[in-house]
């Protein structure tokens, strides 16, 4: 599944040290303005699509509260965004900007990802142990799955028969049959905070982050056994997988030293260092992998890494504390 990323719907800011000119959308998720920012990367233009009050710590706000994870639905027409403060996930029609309703899948969830086939969302309850399951078509909730406590992510297989399943309350990754929903291995990890998964080009690895202990682990996905765990930077947030002429790369945001670190996918021998915006979050490449766009915490920015050379070639203003990032081509 290709990577991507939200924008938005009133005109918010526009790129700097812009080069060569390439089309693409790109969304960021911003935890505290509580919008999603919409970036047309073609003429650096960058509209808001708002969510919910910024100001709502108080006892009434309105909408949505916390927006935090982001994934498109695998035709690209949609885009699903968790509220964690209101609980709620919300869908998102990319063409039209519009926001087509809402669900309350349970206590602050994570994020929602989609089946390959795109007929259901599956969302990581992480304020609770179980994952909702939502119908796509109808839009509404089938079923929830006990899982691991605190469910953080789930990636799906390539075949989409088995779902993956990070935590950020227990050290263990949980693997579920999909047809049956029913859990078939409990992969022991070395960490209890573990926000992000990601699957491999060839579907064959589960690369998992672990924040708090600042490492990596890789698991077989097809054995689902623990293959190796590496040391990384100090709190890594996401990961993405590159491939160009010069081999196979992994690029991971490390959020204590406003850096991402680049390692070879095989051996994970670190190759590189990027310095860019304080706090990296989201990272997302591109659909030929030239471009990588990175959300930031605090300097509420995205910048754009070309990987040919390794060096942040432009950076757009977007809402606050963009967390997650997608881009759509």
């Amino acid at each position: 599944m290709k990577r991507l990323v939200f924008l938005s719907w009133v005109l918010i800011g526009a790129a700097s040290g812009m080069g060569a000119a390439f089309a693409g959308t790109v969304y960021t998720a911003n935890e505290i303005s509580n919008t999603v920012s919409v970036i047309d990367t073609d003429t650096g233009a960058v509209e808001t699509i708002p969510l919910g009050d910024e100001d709502h710590h108080r006892p009434l706000y309105n909408g949505h509260i916390d927006i935090h994870g982001m994934m498109p639905s695998p035709d690209g027409k949609m885009l699903w965004v968790t509220g964690r403060g209101s609980s709620t996930v919300v869908a998102i029609e990319t063409e039209s900007r519009k926001v087509l309703g809402y669900l309350l899948p349970g206590r602050e969830p994570h994020v929602a990802t989609f089946t390959p086939d795109g007929k259901e969302a599956w969302v990581t309850v992480r304020g609770e142990s179980h994952i909702s399951v939502i119908d796509v078509k109808k839009f509404k909730i089938k079923e929830e799955i006990p899982t691991v406590s605190g469910p953080s992510m789930v990636m799906f297989s390539h075949d989409g028969k088995r779902a993956f399943v990070g935590s950020q309350k227990e050290a263990n990754l949980a693997v579920i049959d999909v047809s049956s929903r029913k859990a078939v291995a409990t992969i022991p990890m070395p960490s209890q905070f573990s926000p992000f998964l990601m699957l491999s080009h060839d579907g064959k690895e589960v690369w998992i982050t672990h924040k708090d202990t600042s490492q990596v682990s890789i698991v077989d996905a097809g054995s689902l056994t623990l293959r190796k765990t590496f040391s990384v930077g100090k709190a890594p947030n996401h990961l993405a997988f590159v491939q160009n002429a010069g081999g196979k790369f992994v690029y991971v945001t490390i959020a204590k030293e406003n850096a991402v670190e680049i390692y070879e996918e095989e051996g994970q021998k670190q190759v590189g260092k990027i310095a860019v915006g304080e706090e990296p979050h989201g990272i997302w490449p591109d659909e030929d992998g030239r471009r990588l766009f990175v959300g930031h915490e605090k300097t509420n920015d995205v910048r754009v890494i070309e990987t040919r050379s390794n060096e942040v070639t432009a950076t757009y203003g977007v809402g606050k504390k963009p967390i997650d990032v997608v881009y759509l081509p």
